[in-house]
């Protein structure tokens, strides 16, 4: 269960990253709010410490393969080394 809300709470502030840099500040903050919430939920099934570094690196790859897919843009070889060290975080934490 734990997996699941802050997975989905990730992947829904990403979503509302997107909407906001379309600059559709509604439907953005519909989505940050729908995240938050997750991530709340998700702290009952998981210490906060865990949760926490999980949850940013989520969101900093779910970021990272948004703006390659959707807005065309490029990573810096410090950011392929970030991407690689958040999925190596995650697989420690996991």
């Amino acid at each position: 269960m734990f997996w699941i809300l802050i997975s989905t709470g990730a992947l829904f502030e990403v979503i509302g990253d997107v909407y906001f840099r379309k600059q559709t500040y509604i439907l953005g903050t519909l989505f940050y709010g729908l995240g938050t919430a997750l991530w709340a939920v998700s702290l009952r099934f998981e210490t906060l410490s865990k949760a926490v570094i999980l949850f940013g690196v989520l969101n900093a790859l779910a970021a990272s393969i948004a703006g390659i897919v959707l807005f065309h843009e490029t990573l810096t070889p410090t950011q392929w080394l970030g991407v690689c060290l958040g999925l190596g975080c995650l697989a420690t934490l996991s």
